[in-house]
C-alpha cells in the first residue's frame, strides 16, 4: 500500500492549511455514513475560453478523492457552460492542454474517462489513477519536505487546466509525521 487513508487525510489538511494562507479557495468536504467518515478537497473555478468565434465562461469543479482500490489520490473534475449544461467528453478533449492532446488522441481512455462520483453519485470525469502509484512511489519513499499531494497535483493539474500556485512547493511538510502516522489524526497538530 503506497498511501494509507490517514496519510492522505494528513496531506489534505496540510494542503488546505496552505490553501487558506494563499487564499486559493480549496474547501474540505466531509462525508459521513454508517460505516465511516471520509473527506475530500473541492475547488470551483470560472474560466473564460475562446470557443470558435465566441467567448464562453466555463465553470470547473475539481475534487481530490482517495482511492481505496489504488491507495492513491484521484482527481475528479467536471465542467459546465454558464447555462449549467455539462461539457461532453469531446468538449473536454478540446480544452485539454495542447501538450497532452497527442497522447489523448492515441489512447482515448489513457488520460481520463467519466464515472460516478463516489460521494455525490453524479457523473464526473477522472484522471486515471493506474499510473499514479508509479509516479508517487519515489516521491513518498524519499525524505522530502514537500507534500506528496502537491507534487502529484502539480504534475497532473495542467491536463485539465487546473493551475496550482507554485508557492505550495515552498511550504514545509512534516515527512516524519507522514511516515509514522497512526490511525488517529489530531487536526490541531497539523
Amino acid at each position: 500500500m503506497l498511501f494509507t487513508y490517514k496519510q492522505f487525510e494528513f496531506c489534505l489538511y496540510c494542503f488546505k492549511k496552505s490553501s487558506d494562507y494563499f487564499k486559493d479557495e480549496w474547501s474540505i468536504c466531509h462525508i459521513s455514513n454508517s460505516s465511516n467518515d471520509n473527506i475530500y478537497l473541492k475547488k470551483k473555478v470560472l474560466k473564460s475560453y475562446l470557443w470558435g468565434e465566441k467567448s464562453l465562461i466555463i465553470c470547473w469543479e475539481y475534487n481530490i478523492i482517495y482511492s481505496f482500490s489504488y491507495s492513491v489520490p484521484i482527481l475528479y473534475f467536471n465542467a459546465c457552460f454558464d447555462n449549467g449544461k455539462l461539457l461532453s467528453v469531446n468538449d473536454i478533449e478540446i480544452l485539454v492542454h495542447d501538450v497532452f492532446k497527442q497522447q489523448l488522441q492515441e489512447n482515448k481512455l489513457g488520460i481520463f474517462s467519466q464515472q460516478e462520483h463516489p460521494y455525490t453519485r453524479t457523473p464526473f470525469f477522472i484522471l486515471h489513477p493506474c499510473k499514479t502509484e508509479n509516479f508517487l512511489k519515489p516521491i513518498v519513499s524519499i525524505s522530502s519536505n514537500i507534500n506528496p499531494l502537491v507534487t502529484w497535483l502539480s504534475a497532473i493539474a495542467p491536463v485539465v487546466d487546473l493551475n496550482i500556485d507554485p508557492r505550495y512547493g515552498t511550504v514545509c511538510f512534516n515527512k516524519e509525521k507522514f511516515d509514522s502516522l497512526s490511525n488517529n489524526i489530531n487536526h490541531s497538530e497539523i
